[in-house]
């Protein structure tokens, strides 16, 4: 039997929350949109809106013949005429993390952390024929309700931001139906405590098969980021010691350029003047033409 355990009683404005049932992060937040309540009533002559954001919600801005914004989740249910977000669960500790398939339902322990992960806001954006897709940190489960709540949704995107900074906790359909010919991973330093090996190999791997085009293109902030050796220098924190050291001389910084048809998606690397580079066009109906080299130009003169 699948059980099924929903959150009940969403909010729409976090201040409405007594402060003692608030942590940190949304205290700081509330206090944040009090602070910059006054300046935008100054300038606009109306308080900041508040709402919460589901795949219901309609959106009012960024909507024309030249842009547009799908909101395709959080995934929300009624339960007793109230609109709840399911209590999602914990992927299983064996080889069926690395497959990306369906998990059997009722598998594994409810966890608070993949649930709030899970219904991250995610969206397309379109800019003329070309398509965006954000994922925020989505996993498995919370990939596979959007494909079974939203079956004729179109989910196809030219640029995708792969989900939880390339967690091996993914859904290969969900990537399947993307079909992104450019993927983006947002992972970088972290403590020994934040450790999640991110990106997984996985998540790699399965980026390139699901990828419309081939070879398909994966941009890793992580393995965008140079560095410079500096050898010994003084140990800033004990003056009798030395360390080894670096200096980061590039961030990871990847870039995605369009007028709405040609795309140049392009990173950074340790050398000065070199990028590793692709451009391509899309059409009204999603083909992708590769460039068969990238046009160099030289910047304007500054006036």
């Amino acid at each position: 039997m699948d059980e099924r355990v929903f959150i009940v009683g969403l909010v729409d404005d976090q201040a409405a929350v007594p402060r003692e049932e608030r942590n940190r992060p949304f205290n700081k937040w509330v206090d944040t949109l009090a602070a910059w309540e006054g300046r935008v009533q100054t300038v606009t002559g109306n308080g900041i809106e508040r709402r919460r954001i589901d795949h219901l919600s309609a959106v009012a801005f960024l909507q024309d013949e030249v842009i547009a914004v799908d909101i395709l989740g959080p995934i929300v249910e009624a339960v007793g005429g109230q609109p709840a977000l399911r209590f999602l669960r914990s992927p299983p500790d064996d080889a069926n993390l690395m497959l990306g398939t369906v998990v059997a339902s009722g598998q594994g322990a409810y966890s608070a952390s993949h649930t709030i992960n899970g219904h991250s806001i995610n969206f397309r954006l379109r800019f003329g024929n070309v398509r965006f897709m954000f994922t925020g940190d989505m996993n498995q489960e919370a990939s596979q309700r959007l494909r079974e709540a939203l079956p004729s949704a179109a989910l196809r995107s030219e640029i995708l931001k792969a989900p939880h900074h390339g967690s091996a906790d993914f859904d290969m359909e969900f990537l399947k139906e993307i079909g992104a010919v450019v993927s983006l991973i947002s992972s970088g330093d972290e403590s020994e405590a934040k450790e999640y090996i991110h990106p997984r190999a996985t998540l790699m791997a399965a980026l390139g098969k699901a990828g419309r085009t081939t070879p398909a293109i994966i941009f890793c902030t992580e393995l965008a980021a140079f560095f410079k050796t500096l050898g010994y220098v003084q140990d800033p924190a004990d003056a009798s010691k030395k360390v080894f050291a670096f200096e980061r001389t590039n961030f990871g910084i990847s870039h995605v350029r369009t007028d709405g048809e040609r795309v140049l998606a392009f990173t950074h690397s340790g050398k000065r003047f070199m990028n590793e580079a692709y451009r391509f066009n899309v059409s009204p109906t999603g083909d992708v033409v590769f460039g068969k080299s990238v046009v160099k130009r030289s910047a304007p003169a500054a006036p």
